[in-house]
This record gives C-alpha cells, structure tokens and sequence, in this order.
C-alpha cells in the first residue's frame, strides 16, 4: 500500500492533527512530517462496487418483501339498523368468531379476521324485546379476502358484498 507524505511547518504552540494523530509543536519553527497510508484507485473502486452491490441487494430485498408479504383478510362490519339496541352479539366464521356486547341503534362494529379452512357464516344476536335471531351467510374458504357488511336490519340480517378469493 502506497504512503502518502504531508509536511507541515508549525509557526505556533498549538497541536497539529496528522491523519488523526495529534502532534505538539516542540520547537519555534520545527517542521513536522508524518506518513499516512493512501488509497489507490483500485481499492476505492472496489469500496465503491462493493457499496453498490449491497445498496442492490438491499433494494431488492425491500421489494421481495413489499410484494411477497400479503396476508388475505376479511375486513368485517356489522351494521345495526334497526330502532333498538341488538345484544350478545356473535358472528361464527370457519376457524374462529368474535362479538361485541351491544351494537347500539345506527352504529357499527369493525372486524378484521383471516380465514383458516372453509365454511357458513353465522350471526347470532338477541334484539330490545330479548328474542334470539340466526342467520346464515356466504361460504368463505381460505384465500378469501375484502371487505363484508352484516347488516342488521327490522326486516332481518343482510350480508353485503361477500369476499373474492385473491
């Protein structure tokens, strides 16, 4: 490897930096020379491809990850529209189920779930006078994905919009 030689004439008392070493005046006038490696063009050539390489292997795996890390998902809403509160209410899909206490009048309730297997929906709710209702919706199967409203309504329970598989 190359050296690469700097002179420098110190006229004060002040400390000199060389290529990260601190030297001190010693003398009046004494002129200091100090000896630093120095790269050659074919090691900064080497640094810069190797910089390159990974900055492209780093983009690439950015975008590998972007478009291959995609989960389907059911994003659910259950709606009631009715004049009174629905109660206890629970909705089966294949694999699992959630619910919600009270859904009260003109309100919603969000839900996201991913699909394990296939198989009906089902809704269970109890309405204001404390009678239980069942319905039975579409048939999801692993894969599926998109958005789904459950209304529920005075003149029963609505499924809008069921899943597409992706």
């Amino acid at each position: 490897m190359p050296l690469e030689l700097h002179r420098v004439d110190c006229a004060s008392r002040s400390a000199v930096r060389l290529g990260g070493i601190a030297l001190r005046r010693q003398t009046q006038s004494a002129t200091l020379t100090a000896a630093r490696p120095s790269r050659s063009a074919s090691t900064a050539n080497s640094r810069r491809a190797g910089g390159t390489a990974f900055a492209a292997f780093v983009g690439l795996a950015l975008a590998l990850a972007l478009a291959g890390c995609h989960s389907a998902y059911i994003s659910a809403t259950v709606s009631n529209r009715t004049d009174a509160p629905i109660t206890l209410v629970q909705v089966e899909y294949p694999s699992a189920s959630f619910g919600i206490q009270t859904i009260a009048p003109g309100q919603d309730f969000h839900y996201r779930f991913k699909i394990l297997g296939s198989g009906s929906m089902k809704i269970t709710y109890t309405d204001a006078s404390q009678h239980d209702h069942k319905a039975t919706g579409p048939t999801l199967q692993e894969g599926n994905e998109g958005a789904l409203g459950i209304v529920v309504a005075s003149d029963g329970v609505h499924w809008q919009a069921p899943p597409a598989s992706h």
